[in-house]
């Protein structure tokens, strides 16, 4: 799995949904809708390096995924609520769950073997 954010934020401590906020509140008196795919769910757009060309852009496959999502938010496929975790840090806690529920089925095999 592959946390793909602005990494620079957040490895020099910032705060990234502090950072969504900053941008919402900028935009909050203009028609434009501010759609954060960092914090998108691995539903939609799996946290994989593989769909990655380098640490910011995806590749060929992930722009088709992305491509594909985008659009169904577009045409109304799936809402914004479907489509995006309420916070980053919502999304932090369940990257953890799942890592942790990963490292305990690996670790049951191990022991099985």
């Amino acid at each position: 799995m592959y946390q793909h954010l602005c990494q620079t934020f957040i490895y020099q401590g910032g705060n990234y949904d502090e950072y969504i906020d900053l941008v919402n509140n900028i935009l909050k008196d203009t028609n434009v809708e501010y759609l954060d795919f960092n914090i998108c769910k691995e539903k939609y757009i799996p946290n994989a390096s593989e769909l990655f060309k380098d640490v910011d852009h995806l590749n060929y496959e992930g722009a088709q995924i992305f491509s594909k999502v985008f659009l169904d938010y577009i045409n109304g496929v799936v809402s914004k609520e479907e489509l995006f975790y309420a916070s980053f840090k919502e999304k932090r806690e369940n990257l953890y769950r799942q890592y942790l529920e990963l490292f305990v089925k690996i670790s049951k095999n191990k022991m099985e073997s």
